[in-house]
């Protein structure tokens, strides 16, 4: 049997989030570990959740999703798996 992939959901529209909650949480295939309203926020949750998936807003005020995708890429953080 295929393990249900986890997902972090980083986007400042709160209403937006909202509406990508209800299809993860509707899905058998997924599993919601968290959310990040801001750039900040989703680096910690990146480093500290591990998730399979970061569906990430590109235009978050302060740094911007780009620059949030181009740290992970470079920090290259390291998750355990079981």
């Amino acid at each position: 049997m295929n393990q249900m992939k986890t997902v972090l959901i980083a986007d400042n529209h709160p209403l937006f989030r909202a509406g990508v909650r209800q299809l993860i949480e509707d899905s058998k295939r997924f599993d919601l570990i968290g959310e990040a309203g801001d750039c900040d926020s989703c680096l910690f949750k990146v480093t500290e959740l591990c998730p399979d998936i970061l569906l990430l807003d590109l235009n978050m005020p302060q740094q911007g999703g780009f620059e949030v995708a181009r740290e992970l890429r470079d920090q290259r953080p390291r998750c355990p798996r079981e």
